[in-house]
This record gives C-alpha cells, structure tokens and sequence, in this order.
C-alpha cells in the first residue's frame, strides 16, 4: 500500500467519504484495470508532498478483502452552493484567504488545479469555518516551464470569477463601505 494513503480507517467516517477513486487488492493491484487518471496521478503527487490542511484528504480503507482509495472530510462538511446564502463577509474572507493558501501550496508543487465551481469546493464550519478544495478532476501536473507563469495565473482568474460569483448571490454580504477607485 502506498504511504502516502496509510491512515487510521477509524478516523475516516463514511458519511465523510466524498469519492471512491480505486479498489486495490491487498498487494497494491487494482481490482479492475482500471486505468490511472491525470486525478489520480495529482493525488498522489499532493500526497508524497505531505497534503495541505486546505485540500481533502485521502485514505486507503479496507472493505472486506479489498482496499479503497477515498477522499474524505474529517467533519461534516457542505458544498460551498449549500451554504451561499448564509456567508458573512467575515466567512467570505476566510474562504478567499484558504483558496489562495491552497493554490498556493498546489503552484509550489507544480500542480494546476484547473476548473472550480460550487459544488466542487467544501465548507467545513466547526469548528472554524474552513474550505476544503475536493474536485481534482481538472488538475494536472505542470512539465514544461514554458507556459507555467500563464498556467498558475489562470487557478487564480478561475478562482477571482467564482469569487464574484459568490459575492453575488451570498444574501448576507453586507461590506461596511463601498471602495471607489479615481484617477489621479
């Protein structure tokens, strides 16, 4: 079993598991032949790093005689779409400062995360309001140093757009002041 996957199974809840990505028989071989995803590959990479407290986290459980790889939550957690409506512009702040730790984090190990939308993205709020980025199904793993600068560059336009997004439809956003910027 890959390192990187050992955890405690207790600590992993099923009501927590967001995705079952593989089954593996005990000497590390896929049940199936299954072939190896481009989000499996980022995964694992994210895992020999050391993961990130912003990203979900993954596990190998035993289910009988078979293995799984899952991601999954340590708390119950939302979709960021559930819980749109109740966002404070505090909340709004916490989930601006995890998304861009995490882009971060993904840049520095010279993965791209690609596309992000509502449902792809986790709100844990206990005990701290914390989201978890979950979907990596768009993600890759950057090899060539032409285009990396751009490719960084295009998490955080996904992520500035999903923000105003977020911005528009949160009902209890409510920012003290209005910002206007003059030319000078």
């Amino acid at each position: 079993m890959q390192l990187f996957l050992q955890c405690l199974e207790k600590d992993v809840e099923p009501i927590h598991v967001t995705k079952v990505l593989l089954l593996f028989n005990k000497e590390g071989n896929p049940v199936d032949e299954a072939t190896v995803t481009a989000e499996m590959m980022v995964l694992k990479k994210i895992g020999l790093t050391g993961s990130h407290q912003n990203l979900i986290n993954q596990c190998a459980i035993a289910d009988k005689d078979v293995y799984k790889w899952v991601l999954h939550t340590t708390r119950h957690h939302y979709t960021l779409r559930e819980v749109l409506t109740e966002l404070t512009s505090e909340d709004l702040l916490t989930i601006n400062l995890d998304v861009i730790k995490a882009l971060n984090f993904l840049h520095r190990t010279d993965i791209i995360l690609g596309r992000m939308s509502l449902d792809s993205l986790l709100v844990v709020k206990e005990p701290q309001l914390t989201l978890i980025i979950a979907d990596f199904s768009h993600a890759r793993i950057v090899v060539k140093e032409r285009n990396r600068r751009k490719d960084f560059d295009a998490d955080f336009r996904e992520w500035k757009k999903l923000k105003g997004v977020i911005e528009r439809y949160s009902t209890s956003l409510a920012l003290p002041f209005k910002v206007t910027f003059k030319k000078i």
